[in-house]
C-alpha cells in the first residue's frame, strides 16, 4: 500500500500584538451621599486599543485596582467607607465584594475576564454601598497607576502598555458623606381675615414654616410639592374650583409654585414647585399660600387646609428618599400637632361700595395760641348696605389750611399736633403727621377705623395750636373725596370712595369758617440741655438728670406765673426699648430744683410715675430766667442698667396764670414731646466696669467734645491721656488730678492735641490711670473714634 499520503494542517491566524490602550475615567460621583445609601454610581472606566486593525490581538483584563482617598487625597480604608462594591460591564457583573479590606487599595478580581478586541470600547461601571456606620466625612476614588489596569495580550500573555497620553492617577471628584436626613419640621400661621371679596386677587391664606431639624452633618432636604384641600364652614371637603381661580406658592415675594384651579371638581390639589425649596441642616424658611378668589360661589366662604404630613413631598437630596413632615416642636408645644394646618375661615363678601359723607365745621371763631384740643371739622360717614358687603376702613385724611383770603398756610407752623376723636371719646393724637404745601396729612391710628355695612361714625378732627403761630386767622378745607382714604377691609387695594350724603347741607370742596388766633399772656419757654448719659452707682445721693431753665420774657405787660407741679414717667431701657419701671426699683427719690432751691421731692415714686408737687407755688415774674434741674438719688440696692424719666407733653409742668388761675402751657425750645431726661447708667462701683465716653464716635466740629465718665472706689490721683494707635502721645486731658471716690463725668476731650490743633479722623486710645490713696493703682484704656 502507498503510505505516502499528504498530512493537512489547519490555517494559523498570525496577529500583531495588542496595541497601546487608551483609558478614560468617567467621573459620575455625586456631590454628596448619605450613610447607608445603596447603589451609588461613582465612576466608570472606558478602555480601547489605539490600533483598531483587525489583525491586532485582543487584550484581556482579569482584575482592577481601585484606591480610596479622602477629599485631601489621604488614603482611607475601603472597609470603613463601603459595605459593598460591584463592578460590571454591560449587563454582566464582573465581581461583587462585600468584605472590603482594611486598606485603601481594593483588588477587584473578575469572575470571568474582560476581552478588549481592536476597534471596540469596554465600559466597566462601579456601584458602591455606603457603610451606615462610616465615620468618613467624604471620599474620592482613583486608579493610582497603570498597574491598576493589568491588561495582557490574549495570545502571548504579555502585559499591554497604556498609552503615554493617559496621565495617572485617574481621579474622581470628592463626594461628601452626610447623615441621612430623617424628616422636615413644619408649623403654620393662619392668614385669612374674617372676610374676602368675590374676585379678590392676592389673598394670603396660610403661611407654612419649614425647618430642617437634622444635625449639621445631615444631608440637604428638598420640598417639591404641596397638597392643599378646600373646606366648607363645617370642615367638610368642597370643590376647590368653586372657591378659587388660582393658587400661588410664594417665597420671599417670588412665586415658586402655581396652579390654575378654576373649574376643578376636586377638593384637594397638588401644587408642584417650579423652584424646589432646599434646606440645609438647621435652616428655616416659609411659604405663603396665596389665592385668587372666584367671581361667584355657592359656598358661604373660603377655608384651606393641609390635612396631614402626606401633603408634603419632601426628599433627602442626597439619597432621594422620601421623608416625613412632622410638627415643629420648637414652634409648638410638644403635645400639639401642626396638623391639620388651617387657614381660618373667611366669609365671602361683595366688594365695598361708596360711603356717604357729610362734613360740618366745628371750628370756634377765636382761639388762644398754644391751646390744645381745638375742634376743627366733624365728618359724619354712613355706609348703606347689608352684611353681604365688605366693611370699609378709614385710613388717612388730608386737610388744607388756608388764611382768610384762601392762601395756603404752613401746617407745621400752625399746629403742634393733629388728632381725632370719635363722638365724645378721648383724643388720639397722630405721631407721624406729614405737612406739605398748606396740606396736613395724617393717619387714623395704627390700623384705621372700620365701618360696618349699615353703620357709620362721627369723627371729629382736633389740633393743638402752636403758641407762636405766625397767623391771625386760619380756615380748614377738604378739597375733594380723594382727600379721605377709604379702603375695603377685605381687599385693601380696592377703594370704594365717598359721595356727599343727599341730606347733607355742605358739599365738596368743603371749607370751614375762619378762626382768629390771639396770643395768650405769660407763655414761658423751657430750655433743657441734652445731657450725656450720667454714670451713677448704687447709693449715690445727687445726680443731675435734667438741667435747663424756664424763661418768661415778654414785651407785653403780662402777669406772673405760678409753678405747681412736675409729672413724668419712669422707664428702664431694655433690648426691646423703654419699659415702664416701678420707681422703687432704681431711685431713692427725685428732686426738683428751681433757682437753686429744692422746691419738691418725690420719695414715694408710686408705680411708674414721678409726682413732684410743690408745697407752695413758685412764682415766676415776667422777664425772669429761672434755673431748673431734676436730680436723682439712687437706691443702694439699685440694679445695674439704664434708667430715664419721660415727659409726654406740655402738661408735665403745671403752670397757671398767677392772677387768673388759667392753665399756661410752656414752650419746649429746641425739642419735641415726648422729651427724655438724661439716661442714668447705674453700674457697679469699679473703674473698669464704669469707664466710658459719650458720644463715641464723636465729631469735634459738631459734638464739640466727648465726655469721659468713670467711677472710683476710693479717692485717687487720676491721669487721662490720649494716644494714637501707634502709641504716640496726643493729649493729656487730666494729669495727676485729685478725684474723690464716686462717679465722675466732668472730664472732656475736645478732639485736640497738646498743641491745640484738632486731630485727624481715626481711632485713638484714651488711657485712665488711678493711683488710689490706699497705694494700689489701676489703669485701663478704651478706643475713641473721631469722625468728620
Amino acid at each position: 500500500a502507498d503510505t505516502s499520503a499528504a498530512i493537512e494542517t489547519p490555517d494559523i491566524l498570525i496577529q500583531a500584538p495588542s496595541s497601546a490602550l487608551s483609558i478614560r475615567l468617567n467621573n459620575s460621583i455625586p456631590t454628596a451621599v448619605t450613610r447607608g445609601q445603596a447603589n451609588v454610581f461613582p465612576l466608570s472606566v472606558s478602555s480601547s486599543q489605539t490600533d483598531t486593525s483587525s489583525v491586532t490581538a485582543a487584550a484581556r483584563l482579569d482584575s482592577l485596582r481601585i484606591s480610596v482617598r479622602d477629599a485631601s487625597g489621604v488614603p482611607l480604608a475601603a472597609g470603613d467607607v463601603f459595605s459593598a462594591m460591584t463592578l460590571g460591564v454591560g449587563y454582566r457583573n464582573l465581581t461583587l465584594i462585600e468584605d472590603l479590606p482594611d486598606a485603601a487599595d481594593v483588588w477587584l478580581v473578575f469572575d470571568a475576564p474582560v476581552f478588549l478586541p481592536p476597534g471596540e470600547t469596554t465600559n466597566m461601571s462601579l456601584l458602591v454601598n455606603i457603610d451606615s456606620l462610616t465615620t468618613a466625612a467624604g471620599f474620592a476614588l482613583e486608579i493610582s497607576a497603570a498597574a491598576g489596569l493589568p491588561y495582557v495580550d490574549c495570545n502571548t500573555g504579555l502585559a499591554v502598555i497604556i498609552d503615554p497620553s493617559v496621565v495617572f492617577p485617574l481621579q474622581t471628584a470628592s463626594c461628601r458623606i452626610d447623615d441621612p436626613s430623617q424628616q422636615m419640621a413644619v408649623s403654620y400661621i393662619p392668614l385669612l381675615g374674617a372676610t374676602v371679596n368675590y374676585g379678590q386677587r392676592g389673598v394670603d391664606a396660610l403661611q407654612v414654616n419649614v425647618r430642617h431639624p437634622g444635625s449639621p452633618a445631615s444631608s440637604q432636604i428638598q420640598l417639591t410639592e404641596l397638597t392643599l384641600q378646600a373646606c366648607g364652614a363645617l370642615g367638610n371637603a368642597v370643590n376647590l374650583g368653586d372657591l378659587c381661580r388660582e393658587v400661588f406658592l410664594v417665597r420671599q415675594q417670588m412665586v415658586i409654585g402655581y396652579i390654575h384651579v378654576e373649574g376643578f371638581d376636586t377638593s384637594a390639589v397638588s401644587v408642584p414647585f417650579t423652584s424646589p425649596l432646599t434646606l440645609n441642616p438647621g435652616e428655616s424658611d416659609s411659604i405663603k399660600v396665596v389665592v385668587s378668589v372666584a367671581e361667584s360661589s355657592l359656598q358661604d366662604g373660603l377655608a384651606l387646609q393641609i390635612s396631614d404630613s402626606t401633603a408634603f413631598t419632601v426628599r433627602d437630596l442626597s439619597s432621594g428618599s422620601l421623608l416625613d413632615a412632622v410638627s415643629d416642636t420648637l414652634e409648638l408645644a410638644t403635645s400639639v400637632s401642626a396638623f391639620p394646618m388651617e387657614s381660618g375661615w373667611a366669609d365671602f363678601r361683595f366688594p365695598a361700595v361708596a360711603c356717604g359723607l357729610c362734613p360740618t365745621s366745628i371750628l370756634p371763631p377765636t382761639s388762644v395760641g398754644g391751646a390744645d384740643g381745638i375742634s376743627l371739622v366733624e365728618l359724619t360717614i354712613g355706609y348703606d348696605g347689608d352684611d353681604g358687603y365688605s366693611p370699609v376702613r378709614l385710613r388717612e385724611l388730608q386737610l388744607m389750611l388756608l388764611d382768610s383770603l384762601s392762601r395756603p398756610l404752613d401746617p407745621d407752623l400752625l399746629f403742634a399736633e393733629i388728632g381725632f376723636r370719635i363722638g365724645s371719646g378721648p383724643i388720639s393724637y397722630q405721631l407721624s403727621d406729614r405737612y406739605f404745601g398748606g396740606t396736613a396729612t395724617f393717619t387714623l391710628g395704627d390700623t384705621g377705623l372700620v365701618i360696618q355695612p349699615g353703620g357709620g361714625l362721627s369723627l371729629q378732627l382736633v389740633a393743638d395750636l402752636e403758641a407762636d403761630a405766625p397767623y391771625e386767622y386760619f380756615v380748614v378745607a377738604i378739597a375733594n373725596a380723594d382727600a379721605i382714604t377709604l379702603c375695603d377691609v377685605s381687599d385693601t387695594a380696592w377703594h370704594p370712595g365717598l359721595v356727599v350724603s343727599p341730606d347733607c347741607g355742605n358739599a365738596l370742596p368743603f371749607m370751614s369758617g375762619a378762626c382768629e388766633i390771639y396770643l395768650p399772656a405769660g407763655r414761658p419757654v423751657l430750655n433743657f440741655a441734652r445731657l450725656p448719659v450720667q454714670v451713677g452707682f448704687p447709693g449715690q445721693e445727687i445726680l443731675t438728670i435734667l438741667d435747663g431753665s424756664l424763661t418768661y420774657d415778654s414785651e407785653l405787660m403780662q402777669g406772673d406765673l405760678s409753678i405747681h407741679s412736675l409729672w413724668g414717667r419712669l422707664f428702664r431701657r431694655t433690648s426691646s426699648g423703654l419699659t415702664p419701671l416701678a420707681g422703687a426699683g432704681a431711685f431713692e427719690s427725685l428732686s426738683l430744683v428751681i433757682g437753686g432751691e429744692t422746691v419738691a421731692v418725690d420719695s414715694t415714686l408710686s408705680g411708674d410715675s414721678l409726682h413732684l408737687d410743690l408745697l407752695s407755688e413758685y412764682i415766676v415774674e415776667r422777664g425772669s430766667l429761672s434755673d431748673m434741674r431734676l436730680t436723682a438719688a439712687i437706691r443702694p440696692d439699685a440694679a445695674p442698667g439704664n434708667y430715664v424719666v419721660r415727659f409726654d407733653d406740655s402738661t408735665c409742668l403745671r403752670i397757671t396764670d398767677h392772677n387768673l388761675a388759667t392753665a399756661v402751657h410752656p414752650v419746649l425750645s429746641g425739642e419735641s414731646y415726648p422729651f427724655l431726661s438724661a439716661e442714668v447708667s447705674v453700674s457697679a462701683v469699679g473703674l473698669e466696669a464704669s469707664y466710658a465716653n459719650y458720644p463715641n464716635p464723636f465729631n469735634p466740629d459738631i459734638d464739640d467734645y466727648t465726655t469721659i465718665t468713670y467711677v472710683l472706689a476710693e479717692d485717687a490721683r487720676v491721669d487721662l491721656e490720649v494716644f494714637t494707635v501707634t502709641g504716640a502721645a496726643v493729649r493729656g486731658v487730666v494729669l495727676d488730678a485729685f478725684r474723690a471716690a464716686g462717679a465722675h463725668s466732668d472730664d472732656f476731650w475736645y478732639g485736640v492735641n497738646d498743641n491745640g490743633r484738632v486731630v485727624l479722623p481715626g481711632t485713638y486710645f484714651c488711657r485712665i490711670t488711678a493711683r488710689y490713696v490706699s497705694g494700689r493703682t489701676e489703669t485701663f484704656k478704651r478706643k475713641i473714634a473721631v469722625v468728620r
